[in-house]
C-alpha cells in the first residue's frame, strides 16, 4: 500500500482475464458446461457494455459500483474512464456480510 492508501497492482499481460478465461472460470465455478454458461456470459457483457456506452452507473456487487468519470470519443472507440469501486462487506457468494447486515 502507498502513503495515500492505494494498493499497486501488477497489470502485466498476464494478469489479463479474457473472454474465453471468464467462460472457463463461471463454467467452473457455477458447474455447468461452457456451452450453457457462454450465451448468457456474452449477454451479461453486452449488456454491462451497453450501460457504460449510454453513461449509466453500473452497480453489481461483489464486482463493485462502476461511475463514469469520463468519456471521449476517437476514431477507432469510445473511450470510458470509469471508477470501480468494491465494497469489502460482500462474502465470495455475493451476499452482505453480518456486519453489514445488522448495520
Amino acid at each position: 500500500m502507498t502513503e495515500d492508501n492505494t494498493v499497486e497492482i501488477d497489470v502485466s499481460e498476464d494478469t489479463v482475464v479474457r473472454r474465453k478465461q471468464l467462460l472457463d472460470r463461471v463454467a467452473e465455478m457455477s458447474g455447468t458446461r461452457k456451452q450453457i454458461a457462454k450465451p448468457v456470459i456474452e449477454a451479461t457483457l453486452a449488456v454491462i457494455g451497453e450501460a457504460l456506452a449510454n453513461g449509466e452507473e453500473v452497480n453489481l456487487q461483489p464486482l463493485g459500483n462502476i461511475k463514469i468519470k469520463r468519456a471521449t470519443e476517437n476514431e477507432s472507440a469510445n473511450v470510458i474512464h470509469a471508477r470501480i469501486r468494491q465494497s469489502k462487506s460482500y462474502d465470495a457468494q455475493g451476499d452482505t456480510t453480518e456486519d453489514e447486515a445488522e448495520a
